[in-house]
């Protein structure tokens, strides 16, 4: 599977994971549920003014989260139709974008109400990061497949 494969298959789960459910939450959500949309509006709701309590560094790593979905789109997009400028710094923030994104899975409090729409965004998000990868290895390869025949 090539980078523009992977990119498709992405966002083939990344579009459905913002209308699954993402989490299983207490407090003013419908039926305790929260899907994908509705956690990235929490998550982006320290931007926007809204105390949702926590440290700095919480509300920080929250908006961090909500924005890599900026990363994740234009990703997606620069693979599937200028692959010729994906970069290694490409691969290395979308690689930070998976890992923070990660992180809901590792609170304590988050692990056992995470759903399927989390857990296929998350796996979008990573397979960007390999669709990256492989894009950027093609073209070293190639190159030196050029290089040893000139």
């Amino acid at each position: 599977m090539n980078g523009r494969h992977l990119s498709a298959l992405a966002v083939a789960l990344f579009a459905p994971a913002w209308l699954l459910t993402a989490a299983h939450t207490s407090g003013e959500l419908v039926g305790g549920r929260s899907a994908g949309w509705q956690a990235f509006v929490f998550a982006i709701s320290p931007l926007v003014g809204n105390d949702v309590g926590g440290s700095l560094a919480w509300r920080v790593w929250m908006v961090s989260s909500a924005l890599s979905n900026a990363a994740f789109l234009g990703s997606s997009i620069l693979l599937w139709w200028r692959p010729q400028r994906v970069s290694h710094g490409l691969v290395a923030s979308m690689a930070a974008a998976t890992l923070i994104n990660a992180f809901w899975f590792f609170l304590p409090d988050m692990r056992g109400d995470l759903r399927v729409g989390y857990y296929l965004w998350l796996t979008a998000f990573a397979l960007v990061t390999f669709a990256a990868l492989a894009t950027v290895r093609g073209r070293s390869v190639t190159a030196r497949v050029g290089a040893g025949a000139a």
